[in-house]
């Protein structure tokens, strides 16, 4: 699925110095949108298959910290088969 382009993109873009037609300095990252929410129920999918166990494992407690039967969750990451860094802090116990 692709990213539409909107008014939101071009102000986000536009908030830190950027346009459409910016090229960006080698290894710069850049938050396009504020708002995502672009598709609908056929859209998603489930990715238990291809996440690491500890990603799940948060998810779970997450759900369950909400007190919620039912929760989507977007994880964007570049290895979903790898755990994420454990977090430093009271809530890492």
């Amino acid at each position: 699925m692709l990213i539409a382009i909107d008014l939101d993109m071009r102000r986000t873009l536009d908030r830190q110095g950027f346009s459409l037609h910016s090229v960006l300095p080698k290894d710069k990252q850049v938050t396009l949108k504020t708002v995502i929410n672009e598709n609908c129920g056929a859209d998603n999918s489930t990715a238990l298959g291809i996440l690491c166990e500890s990603i799940v494992i948060d998810g779970a407690r997450a759900t369950k910290a909400l007190r919620a039967r039912f929760v989507g969750i977007d994880i964007i990451t570049p290895d979903p088969a790898s755990a994420w860094p454990r977090r430093v802090g009271p809530s890492s116990k």
